[in-house]
């Protein structure tokens, strides 16, 4: 499906339309109404869906469904933090809008489709990670893309599903990347996934974080790892992948800056990377 934004808060919709990608759908984003209804009145049959900021319009005196009528645009419209209905009802108002305030909308559109990408819609715009940045849904917060957290977008059962990890492996990963911000000791994995903390059981947990290790470093979209912070202590750094290239380009910088303290070693590059260090993941 074709979807297209109109809203006043661009960088939450590019999130929102990130996502939606990643779910097969093509979407644009717009926070201009002249350029929103001019790319669409080219192309009005290649677009499936209208998702509109609530607060772009004044209702009362601008009615967009008599507009699209008018215009012979018959495309459904879901206004995306539309406040009035319970936020539990936001799929299916969505839904019931359409039929009955524009059915002449709703009879060109394949309502199954329509009614899954609600559903999607429905589940990105109440995130936890999201929700809280899309005026009218929640307090109005300031958004900063920059600083959106890695583990917000990191998929633990889609890392399960493409390393192909049985369930005893998943569960120590799931216990790492719980305690990302701290690290753990292998007495509390140990006994967080066996009960029970002995030689053999240690032995095992080695292997297991080497194995992880493995698929960690086989990811495209995060760099991560799994780092020993000292004696039988582990953690799961992470970010994302372009976080990583600036962060390389500003230890770079860092160091040059400072570069008489490098003097005499042996390698330029190990020692940027010694100054880097694990901030990037901090």
């Amino acid at each position: 499906m074709v979807v297209m934004f109109l809203t006043r808060e661009a960088d939450v919709c590019e999130e929102l339309a990130s996502r939606l990608k990643d779910e097969g759908y093509i979407v644009s984003v717009f926070s201009s109404d002249k350029s929103f209804f001019s790319a669409l009145e080219k192309s009005p049959s290649s677009v499936d869906v209208l998702c509109i900021d609530y607060s772009f319009f004044d209702h009362f005196s601008f009615n967009i469904f008599s507009y699209l009528k008018e215009n012979s645009l018959l495309i459904p419209v879901v206004f995306y933090n539309n406040p009035h209905p319970l936020r539990e009802d936001l799929s299916l108002s969505w839904q019931m809008q359409n039929k009955s305030l524009f059915p002449e909308a709703m009879q060109k559109t394949d309502e199954k489709q329509f009614a899954l990408f609600c559903t999607k819609l429905y589940e990105l715009v109440t995130d936890t990670t999201l929700c809280e940045h899309i005026s009218l849904l929640a307090s109005p917060r300031y958004f900063d893309k920059e600083v959106m957290k890695p583990h917000h977008l990191f998929s633990v059962e889609r890392f399960k599903i493409k390393h192909s990890l049985g369930p005893v492996k998943i569960r120590l990963f799931q216990k790492l990347f719980e305690n990302h911000d701290s690290s753990v000791s292998a007495e509390s994995l140990c006994r967080y996934v066996w009960d029970s903390y002995t030689e053999r059981n240690k032995k095992t947990l080695y292997a297991y974080i080497h194995d992880l290790r493995e698929c960690c470093r086989e990811e495209n979209d995060f760099v991560m790892d799994i780092v020993r912070t000292g004696k039988e202590m582990y953690r799961l750094v992470f970010a994302k992948r372009e976080s990583a290239v600036l962060h390389s380009i500003r230890a770079r910088e860092a160091f040059e800056r400072k570069r008489y303290l490098f003097e005499g070693r042996k390698s330029v590059e190990a020692s940027i990377e010694d100054y880097g260090g694990l901030e990037l993941f901090t």
